[in-house]
């Protein structure tokens, strides 16, 4: 019996970014700093992927990191798969990896 996998939609040297995971539920509309406040929630993290790696998390179960380096950071950090999106989502944009 064959296995099959799914394809992987994430390669090494994708631009990627983080999903948006806040919303402004903490900021009033109507208060001074309402724009401010989600500005900062709105605002994700851009990089580009140096490495994927398949872990086996506590319940025995294979999940797929990504090791990132953000833009202006010195080391690649990694990440869940799932808190993970292109950063331009119609088109990868690939960098030239050194």
């Amino acid at each position: 019996m064959a296995s099959f996998s799914k394809p992987a939609t994430l390669q090494v040297g994708d631009r990627v970014r983080e999903r948006k995971s806040l919303n402004c539920y903490f900021a009033q509309p109507g208060s001074a700093n309402y724009r401010k406040t989600c500005s900062i929630a709105a605002d994700r993290r851009q990089g580009r992927i140096v490495e994927i790696e398949t872990r086996v998390i506590s319940n025995g179960r294979a999940c797929t990191y990504l090791h990132i380096l953000w833009d202006g950071a010195t080391r690649a950090t990694p990440h869940a798969r799932q808190r993970i999106e292109l950063a331009s989502s119609a088109t990868a944009v690939r960098d030239t990896l050194p």
